[in-house]
């Protein structure tokens, strides 16, 4: 290991040396590696992908099938704000919609959905392929075929890796069956899955170039309970991977592999230096202080994340892979390995008073690199709290429940269910002399060699993962669920791998027969992460260890369900793999096969029951099965017990042995194993005596079903080619060969070595089966004296319990009775307090009829302040009327004085004129005559009787001004008293109202700042702005009024010019109004307004109004 890292050194070195020498050359050609410190973090947002509903809804809201097309397209994706759009390959309804990652698709738990996967890509890749590896080679085309990961669905539908097609289908894989859309039928758990390419040796090129998606089971009645955040806003698919970048936007992969010679171009495993998260480079999220539910994927192609949150948050799990876990499980911290799926709710109101939360990783690359290696923490996203989100003082109304599934809702993992034990070897080839990998196997098989597991549908079984590499490998099984029970280290790996290479076995038998448990004696046992105890389809086998795993190929939900909803032995089958994506294409996989389910399958212990007790149905059973195999039918005689002896052993007889040193010696029981490999048995014991070698050998075989009928199959083996059981009795001659069948009860009974080792190893199983037995009742009386225990102990608590209680209910008899005796006393004194109520009752009827009388006389009076009532509305009607004329009259007498105004100004005028005519004649030379002095004395009369008019229509004048003065002065109180009690009579919408006159209508103000401004805030801004010019208005010390108000006025100019005309012409207004009705008070005041004619209301409109109104209310009284 030390030396394959130290040589990983020196290359990654080397590249580093020639990155260097491309960045240096400084020119513009896009053939340059991207320096990642060049990209600012954190300024892009992170997308939603696009949602897609896998279901339909037919008329009265009933779910119905779902279909779907999706294309896979090569279009331009934005991965950076500073970055050129690069190109790539995505998924989508078109080429223009098309995403990286692809579509969210949301699914019905039990809905199927059907989605037609059309592949439009071009002619060739712009990727580099490999051709040395074993891939889909069309000639012309991109092959591509989708897996939906963690999917339960036909092998039709599974994506096979060989079932690849190309545009138009104008080449396809070797498993490729019909153009059809595929299948998922959602009968599955609620949880996570996803979507991508899985093209034999492409699947790494083009789950890079973007063909990857999230998908969802959904299940609304069973999901509602559990009240976890929900809606698009606070339940977000957050797909993680890693690329790296040419200066131009172009995607970049290496086109030299690490063996040249062997690979040209692929490489152990890619790692790219730009984190990417729902197709965006270190994007960020604005998010409130409550909780968010986070669905997180790691789709990258070799990369491990071990995240974390700054500041100290933590995470809850929910779900592990596609399956919720049974209670939540906090962390702070977590391992996700690559197609590895965790669900989890972070709770930002637990953040304190920080403003950003950062999401960010410290796996090391590749994982789990070298001890004592410190990896460098790298963000991966940004959370911003927004506390000024207008819905952020909204409650949080989810939470997460103590307990997320019903035990009884899915099967829980119990490994005495598992009918086989297998085990999985994981191999890592590495060219000589430079340790560098050229190839990964599992079971030291390549992934083109005939299928050796065949799991039986209904069925579950125990695998042994081995991991014999230095490299963290994510096992992934198709079409099945499993548990992770444990993992041990081994002490030596180097040893048990070399061993195991030498034997050139990559199965259990050759991980036995070196020695697997020796190697795992005193290893250390790694605990399960808790948020990985549940059914999972990843599962992170760790290097040097042996992981055990409980494999279930039977539905989970209901728990006792055996079939799968479709038929699993049909199509071109399933697989299990390593997911880091460049392992997987260089063949670590493996195909499976399924076998049918069969409904009378007993499990591992009532087969051995079943078959020691009914021999004979399970014979004809075992001939059955002969002939369905082509086998022929074996006749029993009379004279044989046919009784089969537990545990199954088969006999070999005329074993080849030979003299040598003095003792026979023959062959080994690993050796004649391995030549029986093909029934699958558990051990081979050579029978061996003083001499050597007996020549006589027991087979022992599973102590189930299938080691049974392993056991027939050896059996009939040898009747077939005439050496079995009947010929060995009836042959005197027997040559070399050997024979050979299943021990049965004369075997049993037999002397000589045969009989002894079978009769050992029967009694060995009744001695195992009895002290298991005794063992079990030995814990069943410890465990019964255990509760015999803990019953005294409740007994007693009980007792005590009950003690206490009857104390308490003492307590309270006696409490209640001291409560009865007082109550009684208080009715006591309660019933002489009504007996004296009774007397008194008498009169209190007296009273009654005085009050009647008097309630009469009330009557009597009310009825007559009603006709007073009315009578004053009479009166006021008349009083109107009065008013009316009295201002008629006042109206008639201000245009008299007018005209006398007139006549006086006339009348002083000509007196003017007279004096001017008598000054000049007083003046005038020469001698007076008489003409002269008398036309001076008519003037000088004139003048006289003008004073004496113009004196009578002053006086006359003073009197109108003063009556004048009164009335208005009447008026004005009127209207004053009007405008006070108006409000109480107004009802509704009405013409006649009150109008607060300098008051900017704020309606109007609001909607003509709405036309101008694009604010999301219009409204608030609208009423600052209206409150700013009202008390503007108010302003005494502001006059922009002369005679009336100038147009240049500053602050209505600068108005104008920042709001517009409308908003000037309301401010403008008020002003006038506030001029007219209160220049000097500059305050607002009411007025009577005709809002139909906008204009002020007079005094009969206002009266009208108020009479109408009475009458209204007359009416209804």
């Amino acid at each position: 290991m030390e030396k394959r890292r130290f040589l990983g050194v020196c290359l990654l070195a080397a590249v580093l040396v020639l990155q260097a020498a491309v960045l240096g050359r400084g020119d513009g050609g896009g053939g340059r590696l991207l320096d990642p410190g060049k990209l600012e973090m954190f300024v892009d947002e992170l997308p939603d992908m696009p949602r897609m509903r896998g279901y339909g809804v037919a008329e009265g809201g009933k779910l119905v099938a779902g279909n779907l097309t999706i294309g896979m397209y090569e279009t331009m994706w934005k991965f950076h704000r500073d970055l050129p759009a690069t190109r790539v390959f995505a998924y989508g309804t078109s080429k223009e919609t098309a995403t990286v990652p692809g579509p969210t698709i949301e699914a019905m738990q039990g809905v199927p959905t059907y989605v037609t996967w059309a592949n439009h890509l071009p002619p060739r890749h712009f990727l580099p392929w490999d051709p040395t590896l074993t891939a889909a080679a069309p000639g012309s085309g991109v092959p591509a075929v989708v897996h939906l990961h963690g999917g339960v669905q036909h092998s039709g539908s599974d994506g096979h890796s060989l079932a690849w097609f190309t545009a138009g289908f104008s080449a396809t894989g070797p498993r490729f069956s019909s153009p059809a859309a595929y299948e998922y039928p959602n009968q599955q758990p609620p949880g996570n899955l996803w979507y991508h390419d899985h093209a034999m040796g492409l699947t790494r090129v083009n789950i890079l170039a973007g063909l990857l998606g999230a998908y969802r089971v959904a299940s609304p009645a069973e999901e509602a309970a559990l009240n976890l955040p929900s809606g698009e806003a606070f339940d977000r698919n957050l797909v993680l991977f890693d690329r790296d970048f040419l200066a131009d936007g172009s995607l970049f992969m290496n086109r030299t592999g690490n063996n040249p010679s062997v690979h040209p171009q692929w490489q152990p495993e890619y790692f790219g230096a730009v984190v990417v998260a729902n197709g965006k480079a270190w994007p960020y999220l604005r998010v409130r202080r409550r909780r968010y539910r986070l669905r997180v994927l790691n789709a990258s192609n070799a990369r491990f994340f071990r995240l974390s949150l700054s500041g100290g948050l933590r995470f809850v799990h929910v779900a592990s892979d596609s399956v919720y876990l049974a209670r939540p499980v906090p962390t702070r911290a977590f391992l996700l390995a690559p197609s590895e799926i965790t669900d989890v709710v972070v709770d930002f109101a637990e953040s304190g008073n920080a403003t950003a939360i950062v999401l960010r990783s410290d796996a090391p690359a590749p994982y789990p690199g070298d001890p004592g290696d410190k990896a460098e923490t790298v963000p991966v996203m940004k959370f911003v709290i927004d506390d000024d989100d207008a819905f952020s003082t909204e409650p949080d109304t989810s939470s997460v429940p103590a307990r997320l599934t019903s035990p009884s809702r899915y099967a829980k993992p119990d490994a005495r269910e598992a009918v086989l034990t297998r085990r999985i070897a994981m191999y890592e080839y590495t060219k000589e002399g430079t340790d560098e990998p050229t190839h990964l196997y599992l079971n030291a098989r390549s992934y083109m060699d005939p299928v050796t597991e065949t799991p039986r549908e209904g069925t579950s079984e125990l695998w042994d993962v081995i991991n014999l590499t230095d490299d963290n490998h994510p096992l992934h099984v198709h079409l099945a669920l499993f548990v992770a029970l444990e993992q041990r280290s081994l002490r030596d790996v180097d040893d048990l791998k070399e061993c195991m290479m030498a034997r050139g076995s990559g199965g259990g038998g050759g991980a036995d027969a070196c020695g697997l448990e020796r190697h795992l004696a005193g290893g250390r046992r790694h605990v399960v992460p808790k948020q990985e105890r549940g059914w999972k389809n990843v599962f992170k086998v760790r290097p040097g260890t042996v992981t055990r795993l409980l494999v279930r190929f039977r539905p989970l939900s209901p728990p006792d369900s055996r079939r799968f909803p479709f038929d699993v032995t049909a199509g071109p089958g399933y697989v299990y793999h390593c997911h880091i994506l460049d392992h997987e294409d260089n063949e670590m996989m493996r195909p499976m096969k399924m076998v049918r389910y069969r409904a009378s399958m007993p499990d591992a212990r009532s087969a051995a029951e079943n078959a020691s007790r009914h021999h004979h149905h399970h014979r004809a059973h075992a001939i059955a099965d002969r002939s369905e195999r082509g086998l022929p039918e074996e006749h029993s005689r009379g004279s044989v017990d046919e009784r089969f002896v537990f545990p199954w052993m088969g006999i070999l007889v005329n074993v080849p042995t030979e003299w040598k040193n003095g003792r026979q010696v023959g062959e080994s029981g690993n050796r004649l194993k391995e030549g029986f490999a093909r029934f699958c048995p558990h051990k081979v014991i050579p029978l061996w005596n003083h001499r050597g070698h007996t020549g006589n050998a027991i087979v022992e075989f599973a102590k189930d079903w299938t080691g049974f009928e392993n056991a027939l199959a050896f059996e009939v083996h040898f009747e077939q080619q005439g050496y079995g059981r009947r010929a060995w009795m009836g042959n005197k001659y027997r040559g070399s060969q050997m024979f050979g069948w299943v021990a049965r009860a004369d075997d049993h009974n037999s002397p000589g070595p045969i009989g002894v080792e079978v009769k050992k190893r029967h009694v060995e199983e009744l001695e195992s089966q009895y002290n298991e037995t005794t063992a079990s009742l030995e814990r069943v009386m410890e465990q019964r004296e255990q509760q015999l225990q803990a019953y005294n102990e409740e007994i007693r608590k009980m007792q005590d319990l009950a003690l206490r209680h009857s104390q308490r209910i003492m307590d309270e008899n006696k409490k209640l009775r001291s409560d009865l005796e007082s109550k009684m006393q208080l009715l006591d004194s309660r019933s002489k307090e009504l007996d004296k109520l009774a007397v008194q009752s008498n009169s209190d009827r007296m009273n009654l009829e005085k009050e009647k009388e008097k309630n009469n006389i009330k009557t009597k009076h009310l009825k007559m302040a009603t006709l007073e009532q009315q009578k004053a509305d009479e009166s006021v009607l008349k009083l109107v009327e009065e008013h009316k004329r009295e201002k008629q009259a006042a109206l008639d007498k201000i245009l008299k004085l007018e005209q006398q105004l007139n006549a006086k100004q006339k009348l002083e005028l000509e007196i003017q004129q007279l004096q001017g005519k008598l000054e000049v004649m007083k003046h005038m030379p020469g001698k007076e005559d008489s003409e002269a002095k008398s036309k001076i004395h008519e003037l000088s009369e004139e003048l006289k009787d003008k004073y004496a008019e113009m004196e009578s229509i002053e006086s006359l004048n003073q009197a109108l001004v003063i009556k004048e003065r009164q009335s208005n002065d009447e008026l004005q109180y009127a209207r004053k008293v009007l405008i006070e009690g108006f409000q109480d009579i107004i009802v509704g919408r009405t013409n006649i109202g009150i109008k607060r006159m300098g008051v900017i209508d704020f309606k109007a103000f609001t909607n003509a700042y709405k036309q101008r401004s694009l604010e999301e805030d219009a409204d608030v801004s609208a009423a600052e702005l209206c409150s700013l010019w009202e008390n503007e208005i108010k302003n005494s010390d502001w006059h922009p009024f002369r005679v009336v108000m100038v147009d240049d006025d500053g602050k209505l100019c600068e108005l104008k010019e920042e709001h517009g005309e409308e908003i000037c012409a309301m401010v403008t207004k008020a002003l006038l109004e506030l001029n007219e009705y209160n220049p000097s008070g500059r305050y607002p005041v009411p007025e009577l307004w005709n809002f139909k004619e906008n204009r002020k209301a007079t005094l009969k409109e206002v009266v009208q109004y108020v009479l109408n109104q009475w009458k209204k209310n007359k009416r209804k009284r």
